[in-house]
């Protein structure tokens, strides 16, 4: 899933550094050079046409800042939701294995429950030991 997130957002900054690009490109035509470009400078359509080019420049950048949002925002809800179906799926694994010792001490006599009781209370003390960073709750922050 990191990869596939990673690639997501690698596709999505290449599409946009080439529309980038082409519409510098587009913007940079309406410039007219030689004898006429001196002469839209003498008019003032020079400065209109800076000035439009600018404000396109300046929605474009919006615009891809929101897309990239948009995406990473999506990612992240995705991610959340795994996170919550694997944190229900743990929880009804523990209540399972909760239930079938409860069934199996039911059974035994009382010196046998004693004993293994006594060894499950110590597997469970050496696995609270463990790091913290074993939980496998991984934080895909971007």
């Amino acid at each position: 899933m990191k990869a596939r997130y990673q690639t997501e957002r690698d596709n999505l900054a290449d599409t946009q550094k080439q529309r980038w690009q082409q519409e510098s490109e587009d913007r940079q035509a309406r410039l007219n050079k030689g004898i006429r470009g001196l002469w839209d400078r003498l008019t003032g359509q020079h400065g209109q046409v800076m000035d439009q080019n600018e404000r396109e420049a300046w929605q474009a950048l919006i615009r891809d800042r929101q897309q990239r949002d948009d995406l990473i925002q999506r990612q992240l809800e995705e991610r959340r939701a795994l996170q919550l179906n694997i944190r229900n799926a743990r929880q009804d694994r523990n209540q399972e294995i909760d239930h079938l010792k409860t069934v199996m001490f039911s059974a035994l006599s009382p010196e046998m429950k004693s004993r293994l009781q006594e060894q499950f209370e110590q597997k469970s003390h050496r696995q609270n030991k463990q790091p913290l960073n074993q939980n496998n709750d991984y934080n895909l922050s971007m």
